[in-house]
């Protein structure tokens, strides 16, 4: 991967436009379309909102890889320096947003039909990180 954006957010919904504006932009920078560019943004903008910005987290990480003809998005909430072995998890985790209406499988079907890979990790802090992949 060439290039590389890293942001530390804080953990509430009203610095999702500030992440989708900045990975939008990578995208654009990376030279994906505008219908792959809006694909990405939907997927991020689904795991900040339904995964970061309701759980208990105060910051979480953004950073997009961008090179290759791809563009490696990660996002989490693991901190820096924390040496908890991490382990797949093959869905996304129930938050506290609206539990009793809100889906997590309805998420994947949307993350799977978006990008081109999505792996999620978890660890047993109850940290979680999503890695999603866009070729183009």
């Amino acid at each position: 991967m060439a290039d590389k954006l890293k942001l530390s957010v804080p953990g509430k919904p009203e610095y999702l436009g500030v992440v989708r504006l900045a990975v939008s932009s990578a995208a654009n920078a990376a030279g994906f379309g505008v219908e792959d560019i809006e694909d990405i943004t939907i997927a991020v903008s689904e795991v900040c909102t339904h995964i970061f910005c309701s759980s208990n987290a105060s910051t979480y990480e953004v950073s997009c890889e961008m090179g290759d003809n791809e563009m490696l998005i990660s996002i989490d909430d693991i901190g820096e320096g924390e040496n908890e072995e991490l382990r797949p998890c093959f869905c996304l985790p129930v938050t506290s947003f609206f539990p009793e209406v809100y889906d997590p499988s309805i998420s994947m079907i949307l993350l799977n039909a978006l990008m081109d890979e999505v792996d999620i990790f978890s660890c047993n802090g109850g940290d979680v990180m999503i890695k999603m992949r866009k070729k183009y």
